[in-house]
């Protein structure tokens, strides 16, 4: 998965990619399966938050 963070490369393309690696053949639609699986195991903005307990404070400025 780290290919396809570090590059934003297609899934078609990163299938080409990983065929020669993996010695098979990769779906892309088995790709898109791997990085949902991946992507439900990590955290949210929240918990991060949560577990890294950054101090706040100051001002916030929104533009919009």
């Amino acid at each position: 998965m780290r290919i396809y963070v570090q590059g934003l490369s297609s899934y078609r393309v990163l299938a080409t990619v990983l065929e020669p690696r993996l010695g098979r053949p990769v779906s892309r639609f088995a790709i898109n399966g791997w990085v949902q699986e991946l992507g439900a195991r990590s955290k949210t903005p929240l918990e991060v938050s949560a577990q890294l307990a950054p101090k706040w404070g100051g001002f916030l400025g929104v533009d919009g």
